[in-house]
């Protein structure tokens, strides 16, 4: 066919057309998974549209085109070209950070092709895997989707470290999708902690926790944010390790809380707490009943006190002066001083869920003695913490999960158990090391390391802690 033919210069043209939409559309394409993933730094993005909007309403923009001679370009006030022009201005610094991330993108998908080849990921008949997209997960973490080309999986999974080496990024994990003939690598620029250690307990501050570090950042809970917690993970995760360190850090920072600890399997996980001053450690399923009721109790009475003394929250109560708490409290005949509380039930599916440790009628009740006190603790100053190694969603069901503000989850051993605890399959998809977590709190869900503390250094810290407590006495 001659190259002065029409059907092939309108074939050109078509293909022409479709590369510049493609070329305008993928940056809006980052943009939408950008902002979806929450990874857009808005501090870098909006100024430039702040600066265009200045420019605008200071008519400085009409300056500009006139003393670059494009003042016939400039479309007319209070016209849709105008509100097209005034719209794209405003939008110039998030449109040119998916422009930039477009250019990233494209720089990786050539420089795979060479990976690739160095790698020796090629078929029978040259074929290099494709690649499809690469997306943010996190503020640190992408995951990058190619086309298989026929290879089996254990060739992607025997290049890892080259790929890394020629990347320059540190692979988490590699998932097959046998059925669509995909491989997911999901990676990041900066190296995840393999341990975190907590240097100083003390540091941390009253009423918080850390949750474990990120990639790029601490991540600590503060019980007035997020006064519940859910925590899942199978045996040898970390799972009892952040228990620990948990309990720990709320003893040693808050020297009145009290804490009822649930431990169905015979108080062997709590027994390093077992005889503290103000923990209680509850082993067995017929009276971790009894201790839920006792914890409803105090939420009734102090629901009644805070009434009394017209506030909120605990924040409020514990901000009046101690002598109008003390004949408050008097009043309404509640013996113990009024602090925060701390619960924490470790199995919980066998005390929720009925069977050979609980029947029906106690599971049943002592899951909606759960639910009330997750929905109506957080303002008394109560606060639980549902474990569980067993993830089933007759245990862990919407009305607790929608009660627990945050969500810890430990390697999976399904995408069901990921489910049921963090409504996503991203806890099954963890490499395998201990601490290793997905965090979910709200719209944030990030990958991180959580802290370890050995039986030995939490026992050391508590061993301190207490002989104050008896000198105190003394």
């Amino acid at each position: 066919m001659a190259s002065g033919d029409p059907n092939v210069k309108t074939q050109v043209e078509i293909e022409r057309a479709l590369a510049i939409a493609t070329a305008l559309c993928r940056p809006m394409v980052e943009i939408f998974n950008g902002i979806r993933a929450r990874s857009i730094d808005w501090l870098i993005c909006i100024p430039p549209g702040i600066a265009f909007n200045i420019l605008v309403l200071t008519k400085s923009d009409v300056w500009i085109f006139q003393r670059l001679g494009l003042s016939n370009l400039l479309p007319p006030t209070h016209s849709i070209s105008f509100m097209v022009y005034w719209t794209l201005g405003a939008g110039i610094g998030i449109y040119g950070w998916g422009i930039w991330q477009s250019l990233l993108h494209r720089r990786i998908s050539q420089r795979l092709t060479e990976v690739f080849q160095t790698a020796g990921l090629k078929n029978a008949i040259g074929k290099l895997p494709g690649f499809i997209f690469d997306r943010p997960v996190d503020e640190a973490t992408r995951r990058m989707r190619l086309s298989r080309a026929n290879l089996p999986f254990s060739q992607f999974q025997g290049a890892k470290e080259r790929l890394e080496s020629a990347l320059q990024v540190y692979i988490d994990e590699m998932t097959e999708h046998r059925e669509r003939g995909t491989i997911d690598i999901v990676y990041a620029s900066l190296a995840m902690p393999a341990q975190v250690k907590l240097t100083s307990i003390k540091e941390i501050g009253r009423e918080k926790i850390l949750v474990g570090e990120t990639r790029a950042r601490q991540i600590f809970l503060d019980l007035n944010q997020i006064p519940h917690l859910l925590i899942g993970g199978q045996s040898g995760g970390g799972k009892s390790t952040f228990l620990r360190q948990l309990i720990t850090t709320l003893y040693l920072n808050n020297r009145d809380y009290q804490f009822y600890l649930i431990d169905l399997k015979g108080g062997l996980e709590f027994q390093l707490f077992d005889g503290l001053k103000r923990v209680t450690v509850i082993p067995q399923v017929s009276t971790a009943l009894d201790y839920l009721v006792r914890v409803e109790s105090y939420l009734n009475v102090r629901i009644n006190l805070f009434k009394k003394a017209e506030v909120k929250d605990m924040e409020a109560y514990l901000a009046k002066p101690a002598v109008d708490r003390r004949n408050l409290e008097r009043e309404l005949q509640i013996g113990k001083k009024v602090s925060r509380i701390i619960v924490v039930i470790d199995e919980a599916a066998e005390l929720f869920m009925a069977g050979d440790k609980a029947q029906a009628s106690n599971a049943q009740k002592a899951k909606s003695l759960a639910v009330k006190i997750a929905a109506k603790g957080r303002a008394v100053g109560i606060h639980l913490v549902v474990a569980t190694q067993r993830p089933d969603v007759r245990a862990v069901d919407g009305q607790i999960k929608a009660n627990l503000s945050g969500a810890l989850a430990f390697q999976m051993p399904n995408h069901a158990s990921s489910m049921t605890i963090l409504d996503n399959t991203r806890a099954s998809q963890l490499p395998k090391i201990p601490g290793r977590a997905v965090w979910k709190s709200g719209l944030d869900t990030v990958e991180l390391q959580t802290p370890f503390v050995t039986v030995e250094e939490a026992t050391e810290l508590l061993k301190g802690v207490t002989e104050e407590e008896v000198k105190d006495e003394a």
